[in-house]
């Protein structure tokens, strides 16, 4: 990968199938914000800001001692063209692809997915990330980046201390007490997410689906963006609308869609969806 030092960051040169844009909008993620002309988040406790420039990608405020999670996070050691390659068998898709032509899936931090994801069931967008940053003011601890302050998110045990009426306080509702019995089941040991990551899709969603709150879809998503389980197939109302539309042309469950689409598309389910999702949420649905 080549790449220079800047003052503050890193310039990533030459770099495809990369656009902020799509990427941090693309529903996978809730902490990314658009400011000035990039977008900042917090990466392995770290605010970072990811900006386009012509073809090549800043990430200010990082060293190249932050390389190795910058390249883990963002995914920039796969050959997306050959995903695409390997998928234009399909015309739609071929279709999806082109018009989210700068889509990655993140690998995001497996806790902090989890509880995100917990918080994402039947809950749109803008309101999960108002709750996920009331959580991570609430319980994580402050950054200063630019004169602005940030939090990082709340560790499994400060949250596994937390009362349930204390997590309300939040604004996420029933929730909370899902919240509490996921990062009690981290903190206590319980539930290890490095060891769901080394276990197939099938047994790590097993054990994902045993945490109150979590059941198929909210499964498939933390098994998709924090513990590379590719063949996972997140199915929403989206997913679930543009499948019957395009592909299978009568209702059936939303499990069965998911066995579908890892029929279909094998390993690449999980790619397969996010191309999907975000082309039929932003043709059909007006955006995310």
């Amino acid at each position: 990968m080549n790449y220079i030092r800047t003052d503050n960051g890193i310039l990533i040169k030459y770099i495809d199938n990369f656009e902020p844009y799509q990427v941090f909008e693309s529903g996978q993620c809730f902490r990314w914000e658009c400011k000035d002309d990039g977008f900042v988040g917090v990466v392995k406790n770290k605010v970072i800001k990811v900006k386009k420039l012509n073809g090549d990608i800043l990430i200010d405020n990082v060293t190249e001692e932050d390389m190795d999670d910058i390249i883990y996070y963002f995914d920039l050691e796969r050959d997306y063209n050959e995903i695409k390659r390997r998928l234009q068998f399909d015309g739609y898709m071929k279709e999806a692809m082109e018009y989210g032509y700068g889509l990655r899936i993140l690998n995001q931090e497996p806790f902090e997915c989890l509880i995100s994801y917990i918080v994402s069931s039947n809950n749109r967008i803008p309101q999960i990330k108002r709750i996920i940053e009331n959580l991570s003011r609430m319980y994580g601890k402050p950054i200063e980046y630019n004169g602005d302050t940030y939090y990082t998110f709340p560790s499994p045990d400060v949250l596994a201390d937390a009362e349930v009426c204390e997590i309300q306080e939040s604004r996420c509702g029933f929730r909370a007490e899902y919240i509490c019995d996921a990062a009690k089941r981290v903190a206590w040991g319980d539930l290890d997410l490095s060891v769901l990551k080394k276990m197939d899709y099938f047994a790590a969603k097993s054990e994902l689906m045993k945490v109150k709150g979590i059941g198929e879809k909210v499964a498939d998503c933390i098994l998709l963006y924090s513990l590379q389980k590719y063949e996972a197939f997140p199915v929403d109302v989206w997913v679930n609308r543009v499948m019957t539309e395009i592909y299978i042309h009568q209702k059936i469950s939303f499990k069965k869609i998911g066995e579908y689409a890892r029929e279909r598309f094998k390993e690449l389910a999980g790619f397969a969806q996010l191309y999907l999702f975000y082309y039929y949420r932003n043709r059909k649905g007006g955006g995310i």
